[in-house]
């Protein structure tokens, strides 16, 4: 195919670029295999990092530029759409892709996220991470122990922080901080059900009276809305109670949902 094709389609809006120089099919939804790819492309080798390394082992994160990929110097040059960050990574397990790229091995790459992405990012992922056993706070504390100056660590601090109580995001924040000014005892956080077939981490149990609230957040995405309506229903078959509480309903009405928890659990 000759360069006056490509920039024919490319003009056309049949084709776009993807990063850099790489060229995709407009419909092609791009994948973290696909910018891992990329970069073997414009950096033959390269070790991608941070949040499309995340990614590529499968957590849900947002895939936004610029990738991320390994260095040796500071202030090396790299291809548009692509960010250059000195970082060792000393654990094993590092993947090759396509036989042109590298992969930070999975864990590292999930505390090289949660130290490097935007907050929002951050207790999205964690609260995935967390629920999901793929990483747990003594991880976090491994890795600040191992390296105290490394770049994030102030944000994996805070993560530590927030979430030990455990709260994995905002909304929980709120909900716990509701049912302590309340006085209402006998909860847990993020702790283990085992249902037939099925392994869940509610928001907040209250095991003794089979009572499970679960907490959306502001930006619940519809994907994660049918997976909590199978679990929902799980539980529900299982003989649990399940509160569904929203944002609106934390900040809005917080005394009338406190009363309608008292009612449920005095039943």
């Amino acid at each position: 195919m000759t360069r006056r094709q490509v920039d024919h389609r490319l003009s056309r809006g049949i084709w776009r670029y993807v990063v850099a120089g790489v060229i995709a099919h407009r419909d092609h939804v791009v994948t973290a295999t696909d910018l891992v790819l990329a970069a073997g492309l414009v950096r033959p080798g390269c070790l991608v990092v941070g949040r499309v390394a995340a990614a590529y082992h499968g957590v849900p994160v947002p895939l936004r530029l610029p990738v991320a990929i390994q260095v040796d110097s500071p202030g090396r040059s790299v291809p548009s759409g692509f960010v250059g960050r000195m970082v060792t990574v000393d654990a094993p397990g590092i993947l090759r892709v396509g036989g042109i790229a590298r992969v930070a091995p999975d864990r590292w790459s999930y505390v090289d996220a949660l130290a490097t992405m935007p907050w929002d990012d951050v207790r999205n992922l964690y609260a995935y991470l967390v629920t999901h056993a793929r990483l747990g706070p003594e991880h976090l504390r491994e890795h600040l122990a191992a390296h105290p100056h490394r770049r994030g660590n102030g944000q994996l601090r805070e993560l530590l922080r927030r979430s030990a109580s455990g709260a994995l995001s905002e909304a929980e924040e709120l909900m716990h901080a509701l049912l302590r000014r309340a006085g209402i005892t006998g909860w847990e956080a993020n702790t283990r059900i085992d249902l037939p077939g099925l392994r869940v981490r509610p928001d907040v149990v209250f095991r003794a009276a089979r009572v499970v609230i679960e907490v959306d957040g502001r930006r619940t995405h519809a994907s994660r809305l049918v997976a909590d309506h199978r679990r929902d229903a799980a539980l529900t078959a299982a003989g649990w109670t399940v509160v569904r509480v929203t944002w609106w309903d934390l900040v809005e009405r917080p005394d009338a949902l406190i009363a309608q928890i008292r009612q449920i659990l005095t039943r």
